[in-house]
């Protein structure tokens, strides 16, 4: 939608083409029907992708500041809300309607199955239930497999595949983590709190900081809420996560204070993180005992266990639960600049199709405005 209203507005005459038969029904959905349209904060190492500097050229012409002037312009009115975070303070249809009138102009043909598109002397031909239309630039921006329960598919990947592209594999990511049926955590669910979490790859030998103090939630399967969610933008299979319950706490002054000398370690930990994880995380025998009865080993092990207590995620929840998918078109085959495929000239790839990744809080949605305006702006008047 971003890219036909450019390309309108520079004289061109579009047609957006949806098997739905309203536009933009994921956009409807996100941010709680708030819609996180962006984030102060935009960069391109928020961004997950084989080609880590792809996003560069598309994000530095079109940034925050751009999008909420625009936003303003159009009376749509914004909240910010922690770590840089804008959502609409009505709801996620101000958004839809400010795109579908920019691409006003373009005609719509939605609802129907889309049953073949193909190149055909210098012109690409879309065939469907709903009638057939003929151009010579096809943008490819449907976006990938998660949510599919909205109409979401993998049906872009096929048709980049079509046109001679190679596909990063894609996976569920911002998706909820399931455990390992014997941790202790499992009996948890509903409880929250904010933690900060590490990563390590198989293979790698360095761990990545992935969440900072942000909420953890924990869930009969396993572990959501923004941090296991960013955390599951990195996490390949056999990764090793390391949860420190205590971000904020130094958890060596807590035994050293003269105060807690008497306290049982259970009764101490109480005090800073909610009972029932406390008693998740401590063996019996050293819940019960006093601080001034702890030794070295001891404290070690509770230190161990509230700042570096080791998850193993067996997997996740998977596309139908993912608010993003990872991978995608292969970015080495594209034009940062323009999403011109290099294998195909007069095809464009924009948005979540591309093995382009943001982070939770809004940069996904922005990384779709800025790819498909790129787009636009170079589909001219006539063409």
């Amino acid at each position: 939608m971003a890219c036909a209203a450019k390309a309108t507005a520079n004289g061109a005459k579009v047609m957006v083409i949806d098997h739905a038969r309203k536009p933009l029904r994921k956009l409807l959905i996100t941010g709680g029907g708030k819609c996180n349209i962006t984030n102060r904060n935009v960069l391109p190492e928020h961004y997950l992708s084989g080609n880590p500097s792809f996003t560069r050229s598309a994000l530095t012409r079109f940034t925050p500041a751009n999008l909420l002037r625009m936003l303003e312009d159009a009376g749509i009115p914004l909240e910010e809300r922690e770590e840089g975070q804008i959502f609409c303070k009505r709801t996620s249809e101000d958004v839809r309607n400010w795109l579908v009138a920019g691409a006003g102009a373009a005609a719509f043909q939605l609802g129907g199955r889309i049953h073949a598109v193909t190149r055909e002397q210098d012109m690409f031909v879309v065939r469907g239930e709903a009638g057939e239309a003929t151009a010579p630039h096809l943008v490819l921006a449907l976006g990938g497999p998660a949510w599919p329960q909205t109409g979401a598919s993998a049906y872009g990947f096929s048709l980049a595949k079509q046109f001679g592209h190679s596909v990063v594999p894609p996976r569920a990511a911002l998706v909820g983590l399931h455990l390992p049926k014997n941790s202790p955590l499992l009996g948890l669910a509903g409880m929250s709190l904010p933690v900060t979490l590490s990563l390590t790859n198989p293979g790698e030998k360095k761990s990545l900081p992935v969440a900072q103090n942000l909420s953890l939630l924990f869930t009969h399967t396993g572990v959501s809420g923004p941090a296991a969610l960013q955390a599951s933008l990195y996490c390949q299979p056999g990764a090793e996560l390391v949860c420190n319950f205590l971000p904020d706490t130094s958890v060596d002054a807590l035994w050293d204070a003269p105060e807690s000398g008497k306290t049982l370690v259970k009764n101490r930990l109480r005090g800073l993180l909610p009972a029932r994880l406390v008693e998740a995380l401590l063996p019996p025998a050293l819940a019960e005992k006093r601080i001034a009865e702890t030794s070295r080993k001891d404290r070690d092990m509770l230190t161990s266990l509230c700042t570096r207590f080791p998850l193993s995620p067996t997997g996740n929840e998977g596309f139908r639960k993912a608010e993003a998918c990872a991978g995608g078109v292969n970015t080495h085959e594209i034009s940062s600049k323009t999403m011109e495929s290099t294998k195909m000239p007069g095809l464009y790839v924009c948005g979540e199709l591309l093995d382009v990744t943001g982070r939770l809080g809004g940069y996904n949605l922005h990384w779709a405005l800025a790819s498909g305006f790129a787009a636009g702006e170079v589909i001219k008047t006539n063409e």
